[in-house]
């Protein structure tokens, strides 16, 4: 079978994507969406998609505690998460990390690991434990970027785990994190990836576009220990998520 591209496709509300396991080549573009719209996505499943390599996963609202119950939030996101585990680039909305969080406590919702992840881009709250799950289930993750959602309300309940990850240890060589505002959680986590990142290359910071000095938060940053002695730290003004404000283009 020719290899065939989609490209530039949204599939809004979703129950089935189906695609030939004879095709070695297909790829899921950056552009093709699985979209969700008015209310908490239900029922999505993946049949057959062992040929994507590239996903962006877009759920446009988040858990909806009065139509969806913890159970079918967990059993929705191991469906999709085994749909998708043979993926090369992933990318995922704040709302899929919502429904990852409601089913943190139960291993079985990551039981599929993505062996072959090279690329990861989230964009999560700041108290989102989700992504340490996500680093353990991607053992050869090199790229990771990860953009913070603020609001007022945010509390320092990140907890970081104190066992060595593989991606960490062997493959992760580039990080970005887009609007930084410098809170503990943030803080956390970037100690975290810096002293856990034996092979990292690079580790970039934008900071969000209200914070007007940083000089104190770069201070305290550089201090932090690094496992990797070519890591290379650098700072930047701020980033546009342009991507999560047009989801549909």
């Amino acid at each position: 079978m020719t290899p065939t591209v989609i490209d530039s496709a949204v599939c809004r509300n979703p129950s089935s994507i189906t695609y030939s396991p004879s095709l070695k080549q297909s790829t899921l573009s950056e552009r093709a969406r699985f979209v969700e719209n008015g209310g908490s996505p239900s029922g999505l499943s993946f049949v057959d998609t062992k040929s994507i390599q590239n996903v962006l996963l877009y759920f446009d609202c988040p858990p909806d505690p009065y139509h969806s119950t913890f159970e079918e939030s967990r059993i929705l996101m191991n469906n999709v998460l085994k749909g998708i585990c043979n993926v090369k680039a992933l990318k995922l909305s704040p709302a899929c990390l919502e429904f990852l969080l409601l089913a943190v406590p139960e291993q079985e919702c990551f039981s599929a690991s993505f062996y072959n992840l090279k690329s990861l881009n989230v964009t999560v709250d700041e108290y989102d434990q989700s992504i340490i799950r996500l680093l353990n289930c991607s053992p050869n993750l090199e790229v990771l970027s990860i953009c913070f959602k603020w609001w007022d309300g945010w509390s320092d309940s990140m907890k970081m785990p104190n066992e060595d990850n593989s991606c960490l240890t062997y493959h992760l060589k580039k990080i970005e994190l887009i609007h930084v505002v410098g809170n503990n959680n943030e803080l956390e986590l970037i100690k975290f990836l810096l002293k856990n990142g034996h092979v990292l290359q690079e580790m970039s910071i934008y900071w969000r576009e209200s914070l007007k000095n940083p000089s104190e938060i770069i201070s305290e940053v550089m201090k932090f220990p690094r496992s990797s002695s070519d890591v290379v730290l650098t700072f930047f003004k701020h980033k546009s998520d342009i991507f999560f404000r047009q989801p549909y283009e």
